[in-house]
């Protein structure tokens, strides 16, 4: 926490003011903090279905990348569940307007031969909305699947689907406490169920294995008592907020009471919201509503890579992007080179698209008048520092923690 050189920072204010007399110099107190969900979103836009009598199409995409925005689905895998049995199964491949990458053909299997021949995605999106139905669907991060089929209605002019969704990475976070991992293959073992990693990757493949994580998870005791779907949300707890990922939140002290508020939320962070997660080291998390309850006397800001508007801005829609920017008071952007970690693991395609996804942000922030500052994201005040820093965020933490 940075806290610690407030201090510093004021002594430092004060020198400045001391040589520079006509200039008005000014120190805004603030912390980066890690923001949590309060719950976890297991089951969505419910209307009473029945849960362990009740009809599931369990499904998978496949997808040319991580963007709603940039990328489009390849493939679409599903399974028909009825009263607690497979009823049916079905798979097909969609023709993308571009070229499938090598890093996605070396993930899924899937490459461009194997698309010449099938349906575009206007075609293909009615056999995907005729075997979907009106059944309650179960995705593995369901919101990353959900996003990428209604972002192509929306394209294509057709009515969103509201049908009621379960996540069972959601759900298996709240019924397997502890685990290291939470991926299909991961949940799939925990459950002495065969995933074969040589196959995962493709749509139809972790549908099947899905459907049999999904069927073994409502035998679980856990379960066995809710009678709805929508009784699945009763599985969150007090801890549910330890459970999620974080994103990463600004905050800064508008006035003497707004600095009060940052150590009470510090404190809190480190004591009522302090995130254990099967890890030696714990992490620190605070979630929104502690921050609304003091939002008069704070500036909330976001932008860097582990924001959930840089998320947004990569990833989603231009609807989601704005509900997170309209939550902030000011939006940050940083050096191109800030985000190149982002462009070497594959999360962003290439700096045509980097600058693509800034612009999105410059350009939904505007629109929402928001204020928009260049931030240095600077760790250290001199070269021979950056060695020290290098070693820090290198070095492994307690248990094999990541920094």
């Amino acid at each position: 926490v940075g806290v610690q050189a407030y201090p510093k920072a004021y002594k430092a204010l004060k020198g400045l003011r001391k040589d520079n007399p006509d200039h008005d110099f000014r120190l805004a107190y603030g912390v980066e903090m890690n923001l949590a969900q309060k719950e976890l979103n297991i089951a969505s836009s419910t209307k009473g279905e029945l849960l362990h009598e009740g009809s599931y199409v369990v499904f998978d995409l496949e997808t040319t990348g991580l963007s709603v925005e940039f990328d489009h689905i390849i493939e679409f895998g599903g399974v028909l569940i009825e009263n607690g049995k497979t009823i049916k199964s079905k798979q097909f491949f969609i023709k993308p307007p571009v070229k499938v990458s090598s890093f996605i053909t070396k993930l899924t299997g899937i490459n461009d031969s194997m698309l010449a021949n099938a349906k575009p995605i206007s075609e293909a999106m009615v056999d995907m909305l005729d075997f979907i139905g009106d059944h309650t669907l179960v995705a593995h991060n369901a919101s990353f699947d959900m996003d990428f089929i209604q972002q192509n209605l929306r394209n294509l002019n057709m009515p969103k689907i509201d049908n009621a969704v379960v996540d069972t990475l959601e759900l298996s976070r709240m019924m397997f406490e502890g685990r290291r991992a939470y991926r299909l293959g991961a949940i799939a073992r925990l459950l002495k169920i065969t995933y074969d990693d040589g196959v995962a990757h493709r749509a139809d493949y972790d549908a099947e294995v899905l459907s049999l994580v999904f069927l073994e998870m409502l035998r679980n005791e856990q379960l066995e008592n809710l009678k709805y779907v929508k009784d699945l949300q009763s599985l969150n707890s007090s801890e549910s907020y330890a459970k999620g990922r974080p994103t990463h939140v600004s905050v800064i002290a508008k006035n003497q009471k707004g600095l009060k508020n940052i150590y009470e939320l510090i404190t809190l962070s480190h004591t009522k919201f302090l995130a254990q997660n099967g890890s030696a080291v714990a992490q620190p998390r605070i979630i929104k509503e502690e921050l609304d309850s003091r939002r008069e006397n704070l500036l909330l800001g976001a932008g860097c890579s582990s924001s959930d508007v840089f998320e947004n801005a990569a990833n989603k829609s231009r609807e989601d992007l704005d509900q997170a920017i309209s939550y902030y008071d000011y939006i940050e952007i940083m050096p191109l080179n800030y985000y190149s970690p982002q462009i070497e693991s594959g999360m962003i395609a290439s700096e045509e698209r980097l600058i693509e996804v800034i612009h999105r942000i410059i350009e939904s922030a505007t629109r929402l008048n928001k204020i928009i500052i260049g931030s240095g994201n600077v760790h250290y005040n001199h070269p021979n520092q950056k060695v020290m820093r290098d070693v820090y965020i290198s070095a492994q933490g307690l248990g094999g923690a990541r920094h």
